[in-house]
Order: C-alpha cells, then structure tokens, then sequence
C-alpha cells in the first residue's frame, strides 16, 4: 500500500531527524561531564568548550525547525488507515464498530502528534 510505505518512510525520517539532531548535544554534555568527574574541568577548559557550545546550539536550533517542517507534513488519514487494521475494534461489523474504529484511530493518531509536538517543544 502506498500510504502505508509513505507512513513508514515518514517515521524513519523522524526518527533519524530526532536522532541526528540530538546525538551533538548528547556527546558534548558526556564529554564535559566525564571531563568535571576526572577533575579535568577547569576555567581554561571550560572556556574552550563554549566554542563547541555555540555550535551544538545552532545545530539544535535547525533540528528543531527541521522537525517542526515535518510535523506540519503529518497526514491525519494515512495514519488512521494504516493503524485501523491493527484494531481490534476496527475488525467488528456491530453497528457502532465503525464509530469506535473512526474515534480510537484519530485519537491514537493525535497523540503521536502530540508526542511529536511535545519532543519538538
């Protein structure tokens, strides 16, 4: 199914969006910390890592707007038509069945873009 391919190739972009971005700021606050742990830390030190500060700042700040760009991609009916054959709910014929299936759908999809929201905020 093509939605479906699409869906997948969306959450892989988020994902390696969420990770590339995060991974510079998670490298630099490791090295500072082992670097206060050895006692290594000094003012000298310190000042020369306000350069690579600076970059992880920027770089942080692009990954957001990147992610922000993507969220705003979100495709509401591709994700419900992907999650609806997962459902249990979806899989019954009783009369209000397609009610349910309609509201669990949209709202398990809402709140991975709510996730998404909250992780970009």
């Amino acid at each position: 199914n093509g939605s479906s391919a699409a869906l997948a190739r969306y959450t892989w972009t988020l994902a390696l969006v969420g990770s590339v971005f995060t991974s510079p700021p998670a490298w630099l606050f490791t090295l500072t910390f082992a670097l206060h742990s050895s006692l290594k830390l000094g003012r000298l030190r310190l000042d020369a890592l306000l350069p690579a500060a600076r970059w992880v700042m920027a770089w942080c700040l692009v990954g957001f707007f990147v992610l922000v760009l993507l969220i705003q991609r979100w495709d509401l009916r591709a994700c419900r038509s992907i999650e609806a054959p997962s459902d249990a709910v979806c899989r019954r014929s009783e009369g209000t069945a397609a009610w349910m299936c309609l509201l669990e759908t949209t709202a398990e999809c809402e709140f991975l873009l709510l996730a998404l929201h909250s992780y970009a905020a």
